[in-house]
């Protein structure tokens, strides 16, 4: 639950006011105000109940007019709450109570985030129930945990789950992400902007980590690789560069679109080649391999990361085999390509099908 309060003194601290009864033109309220009670801590709250009238632009001014000390010997005033609003009002002050309890009077205007304090079993059935509220929950406590200042700090204290369980949760969180990567997939196959796919894969490096048998990490997009001449043109930049987890080995990615033809027209009537586009895209990414060897030392006192050379792996990324092999012609041109790709040295070709259909078969792998 969200508390929003603000220091009057330093012994006082106004809330936000409880709606108790609202009508088009006027409603109820109570105005609860936070105090440090010396005498008596657990009583840390008093407040008053008035009314308010909406004004221009819907905002709502306070009435108080009537006063009981106005009120005449033999007069009276009651104000009755019905049963609703009266836990309505013992509801919100519930976490006003709490609020006090662990943090005392802050100073200035603060913005709180209170969990409920319940047994396991009530917070459970409260989650089921809200499944849908739940669920924003937690993507947004996932944001925090990905991003906090202190996110190493909260996940250790996360390893106090029950180790039985956090296998299961990391099969979830996994199972999620590759769902996500599925409908991104159907939903922009057809996008024809390189940057749009170079964008997106480096967001989502876990789904290049699939081509290897081990996690890659991606460094930079659009890496700078040396080449440049003295009037400052000829530089290489390759799309992505990445590097393996474990030993931190140079990779090399080249990204075209889905729609770049991966095979030319078919030569004499017997097989089909690469198409011009693949063989550029080949030949330009070994360039930029020769030129990362030949700039290495120079590159690496420029690069903060950790990065081994070794023999660096290039990996193109183009095409759609599900769209361009269609037809009477498909079989043919599928074999020609598999040749022709297994004789490719230095180079891994993958298509954009290939690559989401390797998550498709990991989402049936989790599911199982």
């Amino acid at each position: 639950m969200k508390v929003e309060t603000w220091s009057t003194s330093r012994v006082t601290e106004k809330a936000k006011e409880i709606v108790l009864r609202q009508g088009p033109h006027a409603r109820l309220v109570f105005a609860p105000t936070i105090v440090e009670n010396l005498r008596n801590p657990a009583a840390c709250i008093k407040g008053e109940f008035f009314y308010e009238k909406k004004a221009l632009k819907d905002a709502w001014i306070p009435d108080r007019q009537m006063s009981l000390a106005s009120l005449k010997t033999g007069e009276g005033y009651a104000l009755a709450l019905k049963s609703e609003e009266v836990l309505t009002l013992l509801q919100q002050l519930r976490p006003l109570y709490t609020l006090y309890e662990q943090h005392g009077i802050q100073s200035g205007q603060n913005t709180w985030l209170l969990v409920p304090d319940a047994p396991e079993e009530d917070l459970l059935s409260l989650l089921n129930s809200q499944s849908e509220e739940a669920l924003k929950s937690m993507r947004i406590l996932l944001r925090w945990v990905a991003s906090s200042p202190n996110r190493h700090e909260v996940l250790g204290k996360l390893a106090i789950l029950d180790p039985t369980q956090l296998p299961a949760l990391n099969a979830l969180l996994g199972l999620a992400a590759l769902k996500d990567a599925q409908n991104y997939w159907l939903e922009h196959h057809s996008n024809e902007d390189e940057s749009f796919w170079r964008r997106s894969l480096k967001e989502r490096a876990y789904i290049l980590s699939q081509l290897f048998a081990y996690p890659i990490l991606i460094i930079g997009e659009e890496a700078y690789l040396g080449g440049k001449q003295l009037d400052n043109t000829g530089g290489h930049l390759v799309d992505l560069l990445a590097k393996t987890e474990g030993t931190s080995q140079v990779v090399l990615i080249e990204i075209k679109t889905p729609g770049t033809r991966i095979l030319g027209s078919r030569y004499r009537n017997k097989v089909y080649p690469l198409s011009t586009g693949i063989s550029g895209a080949i030949a330009q990414i070994l360039k930029y391999r020769q030129r990362l060897m030949q700039n290495w030392r120079g590159l690496l006192q420029e690069n903060s990361a950790d990065l081994t050379l070794g023999d660096p792996r290039c990996l193109l990324i183009a095409g759609n085999t599900e769209e361009e092999f269609k037809g009477d012609a498909g079989p043919a041109m599928r074999d020609d390509f598999e040749l022709l790709r297994e004789r490719t040295q230095g180079v891994t070709i993958v298509t954009y099908d290939e690559l989401f259909r390797k998550l498709d078969r990991l989402v049936k792998l989790f599911e199982g």
